[in-house]
C-alpha cells in the first residue's frame, strides 16, 4: 500500500524491485485476511492496482531505475547476501512510515532483512 501510494505520488520512480513485487503476486488474497484482522484494510485491492501501473509502465518502455552500488550497500551485502540489503527505493519508501504519532516520514538509505 506504501509502495502504489508512493507511485502514484510520484515520490518514486518505478524500480526492479516494484516490478519485482508486482510480478511475484498472485492475487490470492490472503493478505487481505491477515491485513482486515490487523489494520482493517484490505490490500488486495491496492495490489490489482499496482500490478496495472507496472504493467501500463512496462509495456510502454518507460524507464526502470535501477539502484546503485555504493560502498555502503556492497559492505552490507557482504554480511549478509545480495538479495537481502537494498538501497532500491520501492523497498526503502516502505520503510518510511512509524506508526507512532510523533515520528515523522523518512525513507531510510538502506533496508537489511535476515536470511
Amino acid at each position: 500500500m506504501d509502495l502504489y501510494a508512493a507511485l502514484v505520488e510520484k515520490r518514486i520512480p518505478v524500480t526492479e524491485k516494484c516490478i519485482e513485487i508486482a510480478d511475484t503476486c498472485d492475487l490470492c488474497g490472503k493478505c487481505d485476511m491477515q491485513c482486515y484482522f490487523v489494520t482493517e484494510m484490505k490490500p488486495t485491492i491496492v495490489m490489482r492496482a499496482l500490478k496495472k501501473m507496472i504493467k501500463r509502465h512496462t509495456k510502454n518502455s518507460i524507464a526502470v531505475r535501477h539502484p546503485t552500488n555504493d560502498p555502503v550497500l556492497m559492505e552490507l551485502q557482504e554480511i549478509v547476501g545480495d538479495y537481502w540489503a537494498t538501497n532500491d527505493l520501492g523497498i526503502t519508501v516502505t520503510y518510511s512510515s512509524d506508526p507512532c504519532p510523533l515520528a515523522r516520514p523518512r525513507t531510510p538509505e538502506y533496508v537489511i532483512m535476515p536470511n
